[in-house]
């Protein structure tokens, strides 16, 4: 899905429109625990990228990750140059966190991103987390961890 962005609307009408977004139709899906409609999707996205305040830019990226992940790539890319830490950070764990795709994660669309993060970001914690494969959130991280050695070992040691 391509997202166009409009670069007529201004700032204000953004700030408007996504802000009744959250408040009404993305509000009601998610107390009913109903998908986001197409329309929606496209103002969250409208959020993510043009928004004034960077917290709600953040939102708008949290929100698209758990509920368009897949057709908010694009989005995610470009927030990457966001100027705010957060929304870097946050679109970072978007377009490369496996557990949070609803299909199979592809490596040829997510490594040049993560490599554009390790070589311009100027923030540390970022490039590590870029290095380190750090995207999924740390319970969940915690939770494979868990599975991947919870499997049964025979000891080696020799008890005579």
């Amino acid at each position: 899905m391509t997202v166009v962005v409009p670069s007529s609307v201004s700032a204000a009408e953004v700030s408007v429109r996504v802000d009744r977004t959250l408040r009404g139709p993305v509000s009601k899906a998610l107390k009913r625990q109903r998908p986001l409609t197409p329309a929606t999707v496209a103002d969250l996205q409208l959020g993510a990228l043009r928004h004034p305040d960077a917290k709600v830019r953040r939102w708008c990226v949290f929100l698209l990750d758990h509920y368009a992940n897949d057709q908010s790539t694009q989005v995610f890319a470009q927030a990457l140059h966001d100027g705010a830490h957060p929304v870097r950070d946050m679109a970072l764990h978007s377009i490369a966190c496996e557990p949070c795709k609803e299909g199979e994660l592809c490596v040829a669309d997510t490594v040049p991103h993560v490599v554009h993060v390790l070589r311009h970001d100027p923030k540390a914690d970022l490039r590590i987390k870029a290095v380190n494969g750090r995207f999924a959130p740390p319970k969940k991280r915690y939770e494979r961890a868990q599975r991947r050695h919870a499997a049964p070992t025979r000891s080696t040691s020799a008890r005579g």
